[in-house]
């Protein structure tokens, strides 16, 4: 074919919008088109230069005007990158002098009649979509062949960038295990039956609960047994009794929040327990008021959320707090302010922003009067996102951006900037995916609304942390449930974090396996 220059270009069919960089991709989809149907690298076949690149390397580069000048007036450039078998390649391009986008396509040859069906050849893309990273990442398993980066902006902009490559990256691959086929709404990690691995606890939508045992290597085993029956919202796992094993916390909606005791070998015996009848909705375990015991903090909904004290032995009061009246459809407990003891995060829906909450150090709190972001919070997570020394938050967003607020050390939050993703969000979790040493974040996603039953979720998504509390989005797409819990954790026992994910409408749940290792 003879290549064409840019103004004998044909016009394609675009038959998605994808946000605001849907035409400058198309038109950097039609370069990698043009360029493989003319041969592929080196730059063969045409004005069009290719620079190679390796595995495991790294290239300094710059979109300047020298560069292939697209139609909409942006820049480009081109590499070609061959593997000589499959691999699970990451690429990442970083800036601070542009925002950048980034594009990975096949090399295979194609005719120019496929033009008007560009979307086909599209095999990865990623533009980070966060306001304040100009960087892009991408993951993807690759069969052996041939390939083209393409490095862009969003803008007609010129500047410098690193364009690296590396075999793996989060690695997380579905296991291929379809645990139950329930609606589950909250998934919990520990080793429940005290032989060293991670085994799971879900908690289901009107169907009992079920406890799942880890083999060692990340395949789990039904225990049989059947945990209640009720509206479970959330559930968590904890050492209650002081017996060295982990006991469970049922949160219940509309009904007493149920305590299961476990004798060791994952076996649970209700405690008979009722703890109050409010539409919870989040329960999380922490020693509240420095007794050496776990306590119980439940968020709920259409009323305050309240803060049970457990006696040692498993047993909990009502300590009569109660903190805020707002619809909280998540809570966590850290040190925020750095006085040694648990303070509250509250994720609200519908009617407030989220909340900080500061513990006296006896298991009383009180308000810090701040409002954190805007009425859409599904979850929220916390852990030291920038590495000073105290914890920052992330709150998973419905409909919106997915958000960072960084911690100044004495529990004042503000909002970095960032807006992660623009999906239905329903639950984050925070772990160190890649093994860089920086919490990394999974976003679990549902269907948007209103969701005809069943209906696929959006995928699930994986944000890698730069070191500083900055994300990208690693291009990553984990299924298509509609997911609505996801926990982290070392499944098979080779020193990376894996993935569980919770799905509802009778999908089952999955299990992810980190390939980092």
């Amino acid at each position: 074919m003879i290549m064409k220059t840019k103004n004998e270009i044909p016009k394609i069919n675009r038959f998605r919008q994808h946000k605001n960089r849907s035409q400058s991709l198309a038109l950097l989809i039609l370069f990698a088109v043009i360029l493989s149907a003319c041969g592929g690298g080196g730059g063969s076949g045409g004005s069009f230069p290719t620079t190679a690149i390796g595995i495991n390397d790294s290239i300094n580069g710059a979109l300047t005007a020298s560069s292939i000048t697209a139609p909409d007036g942006t820049y480009v450039n081109l590499y070609t990158i061959e593997l000589s078998s499959p691999t699970e390649l990451t690429v990442r391009v970083e800036s601070i002098e542009f925002d950048t986008i980034l594009g990975l396509f096949s090399g295979t040859a194609l005719s120019e009649s496929n033009l008007n069906n560009w979307d086909t050849y599209s095999l990865a893309e990623n533009d980070d979509e966060s306001s304040e990273s100009t960087n892009s990442a991408l993951t993807i398993q690759l069969t052996a062949g041939k390939y083209v980066i393409v490095v862009n902006s969003f803008d007609p902009a010129t500047g410098t960038y690193t364009l690296a490559t590396a075999e793996g990256g989060s690695g997380l691959t579905d296991s291929g295990q379809s645990l139950g086929k329930w609606d589950t709404v909250s998934v919990a990690l520990g080793d429940l039956d005290s032989d060293g691995d991670l085994d799971m606890v879900e908690g289901n939508y009107f169907q009992a609960n079920i406890v799942w045992l880890n083999n060692g290597s990340g395949t789990f085993n039904n225990s049989g047994q059947s945990l209640g029956a009720a509206e479970t919202d959330s559930v968590a796992l904890g050492d209650l009794d002081g017996d060295g094993d982990l006991d469970l916390v049922e949160g219940v909606y509309g009904q007493g929040n149920t305590i299961w005791f476990n004798d060791g070998s994952a076996n649970f015996t209700d405690s008979g327990q009722s703890l109050g009848n409010a539409a919870t909705m989040s329960v999380a375990l922490g020693d509240l008021d420095g007794d050496g015991d776990l306590d119980l903090v439940s968020g709920n909904l259409y009323q305050g959320n309240s803060v049970w004290l457990n006696n040692g032995s498993g047993i909990f009061t009502d300590s009569g707090q109660t903190l805020g009246n707002w619809n909280t459809v998540s809570v966590a407990l850290g040190d925020l302010d750095g006085d040694g003891d648990l303070d509250l995060a509250a994720g609200n829906f519908f009617d407030h922003a989220n909340t900080i909450w500061l513990n006296d150090g006896n298991g009383t709190f009180s308000d810090t009067g701040q409002a954190l972001g805007s009425l859409k919070t599904r979850s929220v997570a916390l852990g030291d996102l920038d590495a000073d020394g105290d914890l920052d938050l992330v709150t998973g967003e419905g409909g919106q951006g997915n958000t960072v607020w960084r911690n100044n050390g004495s529990a004042i939050f503000s909002d970095t900037g960032q807006s992660l993703d623009n999906l239905e969000t329903w639950s984050v979790a925070l772990g160190d995916l890649n093994g860089d040493g920086h919490l990394d974040l999974v976003a679990g996603n549902i269907a948007p609304p209103p969701p005809p039953e069943p209906e696929p979720g959006e995928a699930n998504t994986v944000w890698l942390n730069e070191g500083g509390g900055t994300f990208i989005n690693s291009g990553q797409l984990l299924g298509h449930s509609d997911t609505r819990s996801v926990a982290l954790g070392d499944l098979d026992d080779d020193g990376d974090i894996d993935l569980v994910t919770g799905n509802n409408y009778g999908q089952a749940n999955r299990v992810y396996i980190n390939s980092t290792k």
